[in-house]
């Protein structure tokens, strides 16, 4: 049989689909493995029992300024403030922010509130003895790790999103005005809200940065004190016990009161 005309052209740009093809789906295999290394493990919902009761009461402990590097700050680093508030009933100290018009809640356990008045104290040390590298992943994590629980909102009637997150623990440097500025950097890793009911109300919390000064950083671990956590526990309870009500407790004796004094002195 002779040679069909064009099998030769048709073989040609087959095989050139089949390798672009191939090489395409390479490509894509290594972008979703760099994707997953290079990520935080939180990216994946996590079916945890939920450890913070939000009608808890709770004792605001007060406030420190931070910084942010938020979408609407266009790459640059803005200081904002965060409220600072204790759950006595739970333990958790609260970290409460807003950026980029959404409000987060970071609930820190005991041993998270721990690991970063450690993180810090090794950061500090660092600082000092000029030990400080480039910035890398690395460099974001140097301090340690650890899982936290987080709630996010855009405003207060809106969908409550929630999900345990890594937070990472670790500095950066930056070039503010000519000079090398280095902070320590508590990193609230992305993580994902996964709706039961309806997934038009999934919501996904992006990767966020908290930048902090030394001595900003020492303002918040101060409120991580356990005695002082327990001095306003402690106020908040002898608040609560001077405005209840309480019983009259009477240590008299059971002598005649002024009314009836008088009742006698008319008598007699």
């Amino acid at each position: 049989m002779g040679e069909v005309p064009g099998t030769i052209v048709v073989d040609y740009y087959g095989h050139f689909l089949h390798t672009y093809y191939m090489n395409y789906m390479k490509i894509l295999a290594f972008l979703a493995a760099a994707l997953v290394l290079g990520g935080c493990s939180s990216t994946v919902s996590v079916k945890e029992k939920e450890v913070v009761d939000l009608t808890s009461p709770k004792i605001a402990a007060g406030t420190v300024e931070v910084q942010f590097e938020g979408i609407m700050s266009l790459g640059k680093i803005k200081a904002a403030e965060a409220a600072i508030d204790y759950y006595p009933e739970e333990d958790f100290v609260c970290i409460n922010y807003r950026l980029d018009f959404i409000s987060y809640f970071l609930y820190l356990s005991k041993e998270n509130r721990a690991a970063v008045v450690t993180a810090l104290e090794n950061y500090k040390k660092d600082f000092a003895e000029k030990k400080l590298g480039k910035n890398s992943r690395k460099a974001r994590r140097m301090y340690g790790s650890f899982r936290a629980y987080l709630i996010w909102q855009l405003h207060r009637y809106s969908i409550k999103a929630r999900n345990y997150v890594d937070v990472e623990l670790g500095y950066t440097i930056r070039q503010l005005e000519k000079n090398n500025v280095a902070f320590f950097t508590i990193f609230q890793c992305e993580t994902l809200y996964e709706d039961e009911m309806s997934r038009d109300s999934n919501r996904t919390s992006p990767d966020i940065r908290i930048f902090l000064t030394i001595a900003q950083a020492e303002s918040l671990v101060a409120m991580f004190d356990e005695n002082f956590l327990q001095g306003i526990k402690g106020e908040r309870f002898n608040q609560s016990a001077n405005t209840s009500i309480g019983a009259d407790v009477y240590s008299g004796t059971d002598s005649k009161t002024n009314s009836e004094k008088q009742e006698a002195e008319k008598n007699d």
